[in-house]
């Protein structure tokens, strides 16, 4: 019930940030090579099998970033979730938000040092990931042309 009172859920919500994710997920694709997808057609690829076996493996790393970036914006952003909490409810989000505006300093920095450490594993457990992904990709054939 608190991510749909914080707004997360809120259709709204998501297109505020599709900039974001767009661009993410253009850079992704400009990763890919316009060969593939003619080596595909020649060879009769159905666009389901290009999508989900060439383009999809490939595009899951910015994807992912593209998805962590929106989530972290949208919990970061208070005057929304403020706005789009009903009365009378608190959600889990304007209860941090309270506790840093009204807490002692030593508090407010050892949530803030909590968030960037949570935030740097999220990271790094991403980034290896990611490198997971790159490393299977090895077998692609690369551009003839290059």
């Amino acid at each position: 019930m608190d991510l749909l009172l914080t707004g997360v859920s809120n259709p709204s919500y998501r297109l505020r940030f599709l900039p974001v994710a767009t661009v993410l997920a253009m850079r992704g694709f400009e990763t890919t090579t316009p060969s593939w997808a003619g080596a595909a057609a020649v060879h009769g690829v159905p666009l389901r099998t290009y999508l989900g076996r060439m383009l999809l493996p490939v595009m899951v790393p910015s994807l992912t970033a593209a998805a962590l970036l929106v989530a972290l914006l949208a919990s970061a952003d208070v005057s929304t979730i403020l706005l789009l909490q009903p009365p009378g409810e608190a959600s889990f989000s304007v209860a941090i938000f309270t506790v840093m505006a009204n807490a002692p300093e030593s508090l407010v920095a050892s949530l803030c040092v909590t968030y960037i450490a949570g935030a740097a594993v999220i990271l790094m457990t991403g980034w290896q990931w990611a490198g997971g992904w790159v490393s299977h990709l090895a077998w692609m054939p690369h551009d003839a042309s290059h």
